[in-house]
């Protein structure tokens, strides 16, 4: 439970920043570069999730 509890986090922690890139004026964020890294932020988190959840599924 302790590792859902730490992706969840870390996807409200990214949908925040994903909206702020809307409502902050563009002039000031590179939203490319912020898009670019809660994508590989998201993939990472969806790895851990499935790395995690495969070594518990053997260990049963």
């Amino acid at each position: 439970m302790k590792e859902f509890k730490a992706v969840v986090l870390i996807i409200v922690a990214l949908l925040v920043a994903y909206l702020s890139t809307i409502y902050v004026p563009r002039m000031w964020v590179n939203v490319g570069l912020l898009e670019l890294g809660v994508i590989v932020f998201v993939f990472y988190a969806v790895w851990n999730v499935n790395e995690t959840f495969g070594e518990r599924w053997i260990q049963h």
